[in-house]
């Protein structure tokens, strides 16, 4: 209908423009130009009617089909169909676009650029976020080596502040306060995360992450013997002999797990991991390392400091094993001796001897400081003779009273000891820890039971 209206429009127009053609004709003198309007309005009607007589066709093959798949809505609803195509064809006419056919459009230029942006920042997006799940889920063979070495350190810490604090808790008779036990945070500082020793690292490779998992698993379990050791001493109702578990454990273990270390060790090298082992020179020397970094000789003049020492003196012209050293180190009843002999004998077990200890555990002087000067520690390089620091150690002191003390017999066997060229490994490890146990002991606090 709509089409018929502009046809008639069209045919109307057309009479208009004749009549004020002739008029513009009789006055302008110009027949050209009349001709010249009339076919192109002819050819304008002509274009219309084409699209009509189209518009017709399709109209008519629409009800068609319309009726051929609902024949109940055939006859009066033909022309709702007819309608309805109508307005969809008209819609489709006002609205559809082609950036080729219809010419350069803006925003549709715009969308497209931004699409484009949008899908290439994404794809970066991507990679990075990949690239820094990769760097923070699994860490280098190197950084697990390098936590493994910083862990020798930490667990003789712990082994000297676990003797300092049986020693306090025992007292220097060996007999148990009743008023007082030590702090339970001088007992949690011994905790060890699992999750950060053992590192996911990108290694596939069955007994590698075999050894690593029984580590966790047995650093886990001294976290637990570390609680349960403290829940103990907090309470004053439990009897002495209920400690026996807990001394045993808190004394055999940070030796012990130093060996599982060099089991990793082992099974590194065997998978051709790491050229480079670090066992037990490697822990000796991180000992010592830790001994002269914390080694403070103004702190000697402590009443307990000095009774410790005096209570620990050891002659070793008379060879002990390395028990009866500890027994000695602790000066306290009720402690297991087997404990650290057991873990001594686990930490020594296939020893290498290719270095400065040698197969009879006898370390020569100048082998050590050799070692120590050629290898990096996380702390950084040896660069002095043992005398040396000693030395500086000493000018450090002030005060004629503390310099006296140190002069005193208490320290003696210790500085005899490095004027040396040779020493048994054991007496290396019981004069080192002697005295950093002595150093330690005032800095356990106690609390009082109630």
């Amino acid at each position: 209908m709509k089409t018929r209206l502009l046809l008639t429009l069209c045919v109307c127009a057309l009479i208009v423009c004749n009549a004020f053609s002739a008029e513009v004709t009789t006055r302008t003198s110009a027949p050209e130009n009349n001709v010249t309007l009339q076919e192109k309005i002819l050819e304008e009607l002509e274009v219309i009617r084409f699209h009509a007589e189209k518009n017709d066709r399709l109209r008519e093959e629409v009800r068609k089909k319309y009726e051929q798949k609902n024949p109940q809505y055939s006859g009066v609803d033909s022309a709702i169909v007819s309608a309805e195509y109508e307005v969809l064809s008209e819609i489709e006419n006002h609205t559809k676009e082609d950036i080729i056919k219809d010419g350069w459009n803006l925003y549709g230029s715009v969308a497209i650029a931004l699409s484009v942006i949008s899908l290439l920042v994404s794809i970066i997006t991507y990679f990075a976020q990949k690239n820094v799940e990769k760097q923070t889920k699994n860490a280098s063979l190197e950084v697990q080596c390098g936590v493994l070495d910083d862990l020798y350190r930490h667990l003789y810490r712990n082994l000297l502040c676990t003797c300092a604090i049986l020693y306090k808790f025992k007292g220097i008779n060996g007999v148990r306060s009743a008023t007082e036990y030590p702090s339970e945070a001088n007992l949690n500082k011994l905790t060890t995360l699992p999750e950060d020793v053992i590192l996911p690292i990108d290694i596939k490779d069955d007994e590698v992450y075999g050894k690593m998992h029984e580590i966790k698993k047995l650093l886990k379990n001294y976290n637990m013997e570390i609680d349960v050791a403290s829940k103990h001493f907090s309470c004053k109702e439990i009897e002495n002999k209920c400690f026996k578990n807990d001394y045993d454990n808190l004394l055999f273990k940070p030796l012990y797990l130093i060996s599982q270390v060099f089991g990793l060790w082992d099974i590194f090298k065997k998978h051709k991991r790491s050229q480079v082992v670090h066992k037990h020179e490697y822990a000796i020397g991180r000992f010592i390392l830790e001994h002269f970094n914390k080694l403070n000789f103004n702190n000697i003049g402590n009443p307990e400091t000095l009774a410790y020492l005096k209570k620990t003196e050891v002659n070793f012209n008379e060879r002990a094993s390395f028990a009866s050293l500890f027994d000695c180190l602790m000066s306290v009843d009720g402690i297991d001796k087997n404990s650290i002999q057991r873990s001594l004998e686990e930490f020594c077990k296939n020893l290498d001897v290719d270095g400065f200890i040698g197969k009879d555990m006898k370390i020569k002087k100048r082998d050590l400081e050799n070692y120590l000067y050629g290898q990096k520690f996380g702390d950084g390089k040896w660069s002095e003779s043992i005398e040396s620091v000693l030395q500086k150690k000493r000018n450090a002191v002030s005060g004629k009273e503390k310099q006296a003390q140190l002069d005193s017999g208490e320290l003696h066997p210790y500085f005899d000891l490095f004027s040396k060229d040779e020493w048994m490994l054991d007496e290396l490890l019981f004069h080192i820890l002697r005295v950093d146990i002595a150093l330690e002991i005032p800095k356990i606090g106690m609390i009082n039971y109630n």
